[in-house]
């Protein structure tokens, strides 16, 4: 349903008493934050309203809004328009995923009015578009709730793609059933479920509030966001239920009836938004050796900068945050990694002291390049783990990983007539894996019940299950059986210990001298390793499961 303008205007809900001064004196007005009391009436147009595709599929909205600013001219309602007002156009979506959806965006030809010109993505804002932002997700919250108030059984969402599709910036309102035959692929699930991929307003609004800079416009870390659309599994927006394929995520859509614990808008900082700064103009420039256009980060709270370095401090600071792997690990006193973060450090500078001293007289970058260097990593990312299972938890349905958990936790806290004895005992430092030697870790030697124990997840992982069973479900949980048989063939056996650095450069002879140069050293006693229990590391599951296992029992 189209709204002319001169309707608009009459609207008697509009509220002219209020509003904001923002650059160039320019006024923008409640008014562009109204919508009709009466009903909008949702009614998806034909495809064959939409115009005709131009020579490059991303300039659709462009086309199709040229083609509502081309019927306003001649008086017509466009089939394709919810809602317009003088600054704003709400059209519904091509191809709807909900039962409803619809994109808002700016008008075009509209330069007069407020400073949101030529805003093609979310790397276009800046801080002084902070109030209009504000006026333009106001309005599509009005929207949202004018049609939730006419269909009580529908909630929408509002959000923008992280790495959009189409330009210009389009605000997608939308309800949370996701039930439309246009959801055909794993992109389409993922890039309206994940949290951090449709970033909410409210996050656009905080980080724009956070500016530390009026200089700085709003930047997208896209390398991090297609991570995340790869990576995230299709998670049942309602129940967190994580599904194998399309048909199986829209089957349990179909059908849940849970009810979320928390609303999706409730995430305000999102992690994919930074900060970079605009180019100098050529007066600014002059003079200048080097641009000032490197990013910027406010991740976590951190303000990092200039290149591949924000990654980097980003991964120590944040416990290696690219890290996708799940596994259990070993909880223990903290004051060992500590210990072993000094003994690496120690270790590393003796070796290049005592054996690279051929390389460092040379002059040769080249030569220099080809010593074997000892890397230690970050104090934050060291830990022991215990049992390993990659990505397993994201693919497996929720109701197979509340069953490995509980599975686990009766695996722990079992106890006969006399009490485990979980204990550590720290022995040396190694190259391993075997016949490859690329890390540097510190070996340790497990207790009897410590082994027992590992003895028991890996039979658990490879359990079939009880009872009556079909060919295609014989297993407890097939997805990680998989995954520990191919571990099994790389490792035969547990071993204990906790990466502290990686080997670097040098040829095989450089490694083979390195191990026998760290198998004759004596090293510190470490202190005794008090072991508290296991949990969950490396990403946390969206699945509310408590993932500490203590160790009750152990003397």
């Amino acid at each position: 349903m189209v709204i002319p303008s001169s309707l608009s205007r009459n609207i008697n809900i509009v509220y002219r008493s209020t509003a904001i001064m923002m650059g160039d004196n320019n006024i923008i007005s409640t008014e562009y934050t109204t919508v009709p009391t009466d009903r909008l009436v949702y009614t998806q147009p034909s495809k064959s309203s939409y115009p005709k595709r131009s020579s490059n599929w991303r300039n659709g909205l462009y086309d199709i809004l040229d083609l509502v600013e081309e019927s306003n001219q001649q008086g017509e309602d466009n089939p394709i328009v919810l809602y317009q007002n003088e600054k704003y156009v709400c059209i519904y979506d091509m191809y709807p995923k909900a039962k409803y959806h619809m994109l808002l965006m700016r008008r075009k030809y509209v330069q007069h009015i407020g400073q949101m010109n030529n805003i093609h993505t979310l790397n276009d804002l800046q801080p002084s578009h902070l109030d209009e932002m504000k006026e333009f997700h106001t309005l599509a919250r009005n929207i949202a709730t004018n049609l939730e108030s006419y269909d009580q059984s529908t909630t929408m969402k509002l959000g923008y793609h992280a790495v959009p599709s189409f330009e210009p910036l389009h605000l997608h309102i939308i309800s949370t059933d996701l039930q439309s035959s246009c959801i055909s692929n794993r992109k389409h699930v993922v890039s309206f479920t994940s949290p951090l991929f449709f970033v909410d307003p409210i996050s656009v609004e905080s980080h724009l509030e956070s500016a530390f800079a009026d200089s700085c416009l709003l930047s997208v870390r896209k390398e991090r966001a297609t991570c995340v659309l790869d990576d995230t599994p299709m998670a049942c927006t309602r129940c967190k239920r994580q599904a194998v394929s399309v048909p199986d995520w829209k089957r349990h859509n179909e059908v849940c009836d849970v009810i979320p614990m928390e609303k999706e808008t409730d995430q305000k900082l999102n992690s994919l938004l930074g900060w970079k700064r605009q180019p100098l103009s050529e007066e600014e420039n002059r003079g200048t050796k080097r641009s000032l256009s490197t990013t910027v980060s406010t991740f976590d709270g951190v303000q990092t900068k200039y290149g591949k370095r924000l990654r980097k401090v980003e991964d120590k600071e944040t416990n290696n945050a690219r890290v996708r792997n799940t596994y259990l690990k070993i909880d223990m006193d903290e004051s060992i990694f500590d210990q072993l973060h000094n003994m690496v450090n120690r270790v590393a500078r003796q070796w290049t002291e005592e054996n690279n001293t051929r390389h460092q007289q040379s002059k040769s970058k080249k030569q220099a390049n080809k010593q074997l260097m000892i890397s230690p990593r970050s104090r934050h990312s060291l830990h022991m783990t215990y049992f390993f299972v990659g990505r397993v938890l994201n693919d497996m349905p929720s109701e197979e990983v509340q069953r490995w958990n509980t599975l686990v936790r009766s695996c722990v806290s079992e106890h006969k007539s006399t009490p485990r004895f979980y204990s550590l005992r720290f022995k040396s430092l190694i190259l391993f894996p075997p016949n490859r030697n690329y890390l540097l870790v510190a070996e340790f030697e497990a207790s009897s019940d410590f082994v027992d124990l590992y003895n028991q997840l890996f039979n658990l992982a490879l359990a079939e299950k009880s009872g009556n069973k079909t060919d295609d479900d014989v297993y407890e949980f097939p997805l990680l059986r998989e995954l520990t048989l191919k571990q099994q063939r790389y490792d035969s056996k547990w071993i204990p210990h906790v990466t502290l650095g990686n080997v670097q450069g040098g040829s095989r002879e450089d490694v083979t001298r390195l191990g026998e140069w760290l198998g004759n050293k004596t090293y510190e006693d470490v202190s005794s390793t008090n072991v508290f229990g296991l949990s969950l590391g490396g990403p946390m599951l969206e699945v509310d499961i408590n993932w500490k296992f203590p160790f009750i029992n152990s003397k």
